[in-house]
């Protein structure tokens, strides 16, 4: 008998995405899926979209809204709650997905009972779903068409390449797996899905299908917009989570904590250009010198390496001016 797959899609405000989204999934070659749609109190026609959706497709398409907004983290929880099939898909309401993408990942679920989750890779593609850039993961430079990652895989890849290679919105996860590990963390923020695979990877394996068989929609209304943002004034959640987690084992304190270190000068480098384009000379300066004390950039970093080695005000003015 083949599972049902339970396709659940936190949402908030994505009247004018959904639409496009549900079309891919209710095309999928595997028909035995429910949609669920958590709605995180959405203010414009979310719901209206997605029940006409439900109407038209016998009921597969479920809605419900909450009546506050319970965070990311939150909302993934209560569509797990929801969730009646034996492997969960999370995936997002403003992506595109091939028609034979859930198929592809229950193959290889069914195939291989050590693998906890299986994902994708993706094309990242603007508003007009025009693409953005030729880019490939590191870890995507490989022949096989079925890649297998364990923990330090990860670790290496987010560390070492600075690419985090697991992309939430093409999950498919065992919902034993979720329920073992008690769900998503609803104290964090930005790195909700971050925390997730790292809980799984140190207990099990995840697959990736070696193809880009999403488009991952960018546009300032997402979550992960946030990296970008130039009123950004803090460090990187994840910069934060994996200075954290390194520190649990010596063994990868001392593989990954110089370059950790590196990574985290560059971020401060990033929100010293935020402080220059609003023209605060006194906290570009710190966080220079602390970017300088954290780790000299290397040259691989151009960019930020030569700003850490001009002058400060020469430098301020540069990027203010530029």
């Amino acid at each position: 008998m083949k599972p049902l797959i339970s396709v659940c899609i936190p949402t908030y405000n994505a009247a004018d995405y959904i639409e496009e989204t549900l079309k891919t999934i209710t095309a999928q070659t595997w028909k035995n899926l429910e949609i669920i749609v958590g709605d995180n109190a959405s203010t414009d026609r979310t719901k209206e979209i997605v029940e006409s959706y439900s109407e038209r497709f016998d009921g597969r398409v479920r809605y419900y809204q909450n009546m506050t907004n319970l965070g990311y983290a939150g909302n993934c929880n209560k569509l797990i709650e929801h969730a009646a099939g034996d492997f969960i898909c999370i995936f997002h309401s403003d992506d595109i997905y091939d028609h034979t993408l859930i198929e592809k990942q229950v193959r290889i679920l069914n195939s291989n009972p050590m693998t906890a989750a299986v994902f994708c890779f993706h094309q990242r593609v603007n508003n007009e779903l025009e693409k953005i850039d030729d880019h490939k993961y590191q870890f995507e430079k490989n022949d096989k068409s079925i890649l297998t990652v364990n923990f330090q895989d990860y670790l290496h890849g987010f560390i070492l390449n600075n690419e985090n290679f697991l992309v939430c919105p093409s999950s498919m996860v065992r919902k034993e797996i979720y329920l073992e590990l008690g769900g998503y963390d609803t104290r964090l923020k930005y790195i909700e899905d971050q925390d997730m695979w790292t809980r799984i990877l140190q207990k099990y394996q995840i697959s990736i299908i070696n193809d880009k068989l999403m488009l991952y929609r960018c546009h300032q209304l997402q979550g992960s917009s946030f990296y970008s943002s130039n009123k950004r004034r803090d460090l990187k959640p994840s910069i934060k989570y994996l200075k954290s987690l390194i520190k649990e084992s010596d063994l990868y304190t001392a593989l990954y904590s110089e370059k950790l270190a590196e990574l985290e000068a560059i971020d401060l480098v990033d929100l010293a250009r935020n402080a220059a384009f609003e023209n605060n000379r006194t906290l570009y300066s710190q966080l220079i010198t602390e970017s300088i004390k954290c780790k000299e950039i290397s040259r691989f970093f151009w960019k930020h390496a030569i700003i850490q080695k001009l002058p400060i005000w020469i430098s301020f003015r540069i990027i203010r001016f530029k």
